[in-house]
């Protein structure tokens, strides 16, 4: 994971965006679990780095944890998490990009991306 967000890195910083778009688009969404190859799992910082990073601690790499920060943290691993920072209109909608809603839409989450930059 982290030599393919450095490759993106370094091709943006070189302004090759097509080149990061591809990497970008290349990244796989699955990687077998780092523990349990049997099982698939998302290529997710937990999974891909801090699994592996934990279960290895007595090869010479190093967990690190960072205390007394006065900032709230919040996982956006799931959608709900938007919930808590963003705040919904009057009928309770989440909205991030440019979106369209009917009237009778409510309690909805709806994003949308602007992915035509990167093609």
């Amino acid at each position: 994971m982290h030599r393919v967000y450095q490759a993106i890195a370094n091709a943006v910083e070189r302004k090759k965006d097509a080149e990061a778009a591809s990497l970008y688009q290349d990244f796989t969404a699955k990687i077998l679990h780092p523990l349990d190859p049997a099982r698939v799992v998302d290529n997710s910082m937990d999974y891909a780095i801090m699994t592996p990073l934990v279960s290895r601690m007595g090869l010479g790499l190093e967990a690190l944890a960072v205390r007394g920060v006065r900032f709230r943290w919040t996982d956006l691993g799931q959608w709900e998490a938007l919930r808590m920072i963003v705040k919904s209109d009057h009928r309770g909608n989440i909205r991030v990009g440019k979106t369209v809603l009917r009237d009778n839409v409510r309690d909805s989450i709806l994003v949308a991306d602007d992915w035509s930059g990167l093609r």
